[in-house]
């Protein structure tokens, strides 16, 4: 049997990475947000300008180095303890050479981390440009030269486009509210993370239950801190934070179930592996048998109906024998007792 060869797939993962890196990069040099029309008397754009808490630096480096780092510690140990149920099964060759199974774990799950944050943050920029939103701060970020002449041409008609501001790269900024891309990205870390944690953080340890659930509410705290301040920052709205955050959630979410569908983060073994199956069962149509979902033993012997839209769609259950009229009266019998 040929081993598989994974030259043609490393290439267009790398072409992918690169035209959302590419496109990402566009959206933010060379497109500005949509101009929306400026209230003069509006005291919730008119508060002060101050420094961020958390810069776009300090976003950029969680993103790259703490998520990739977890990974890379968790897959290790995991290769350290020789668990070779949670490494990928196929042997792999990139150009005639042997990839080692930790290398393609880290791989798989590293690259599918860093592929899905840089499309959470394409769409969230997609939002950006779009909405226009004004921040907060808009009034003391634009600096208007003509705020006086655009408040007084203004008592007959709200809104104008008149305001002239003299900070052009602060303007720009300023009309980028909605939504907030700390918010999505310190929430997409923190869903992704949690639910990796919980699928490959699983040997058997008297540090993991504890170590576990404290990584993972480090993670959700760390998230929701982030989101306030940058409404304390005046930087954001809540609405804004909120939507940014639920959009990372949602990005999380579609990441993880297309790496569970294609067991890209070699899901094979674990608590929640039943759950996974069904899950993917009864979502993308995929043939199951009880036994590949290992379920507990008193689980298979419970008589489960299947609906006849479930075996169309792929969920295949093993449908056993009505029980017998004798063991029907034994239960009977215990039950009674």
């Amino acid at each position: 049997m040929a081993v598989p060869r994974i030259e043609n797939a490393v290439a267009l993962h790398i072409i992918l990475v690169a035209a959302v890196g590419l496109g990402l990069f566009v959206s933010r040099r060379m497109i500005d947000p949509a101009r929306l029309l400026v209230p003069c008397n509006d005291n919730s754009i008119s508060l002060p300008l101050k420094q961020e808490t958390v810069t776009t630096a300090h976003i950029i480096a969680y993103i790259c180095l703490i998520p990739p780092l977890i990974i890379l510690i968790t897959e290790f140990l995991r290769w350290h303890l020789d668990d070779e149920e949670w490494l990928p099964v196929k042997q792999m060759t990139l150009f005639s050479l042997w990839v080692p199974k930790l290398v393609q774990s880290l791989y798989i799950c590293i690259g599918n981390f860093l592929y899905g944050a840089a499309l959470t943050m394409m769409t969230v920029e997609l939002g950006k440009k779009i909405a226009g939103r004004l921040r907060p701060h808009f009034i003391d970020a634009c600096k208007p030269t003509n705020l006086v002449q655009f408040c007084e041409a203004s008592r007959t008609q709200q809104y104008t486009v008149d305001l002239i501001c003299s900070n052009k790269r602060g303007e720009i900024n300023a009309r980028e509210s909605f939504p907030s891309a700390h918010a999505a990205a310190s929430f997409y870390i923190a869903v992704y993370l949690l639910t990796y944690l919980q699928l490959r953080m699983s040997w058997k340890s008297v540090i993991v239950p504890v170590m576990r659930p404290m990584m993972q509410f480090a993670f959700i705290q760390v998230a929701f801190v982030i989101a306030l301040t940058r409404v304390r920052d005046h930087y954001h709205f809540y609405s804004d934070v909120a939507a940014g955050a639920i959009l990372g959630i949602l990005c999380a979410f579609i990441t993880l179930i297309h790496a569970t569908q294609r067991v890209l983060c070699c899901v094979t073994h674990c608590e929640n592996r039943g759950v996974l199956l069904l899950l993917n069962s009864v979502l993308f149509g995929t043939a199951r048998k009880p036994t590949d979902i290992r379920l507990p033993k008193a689980a298979k012997e419970v008589n489960v109906p299947v609906p006849h839209s479930l075996i169309t769609k792929g969920l295949q259950l093993e449908q056993t024998s009505p029980p017998s009229k004798s063991s029907q009266k034994i239960e009977k019998s215990r039950f009674l007792e």
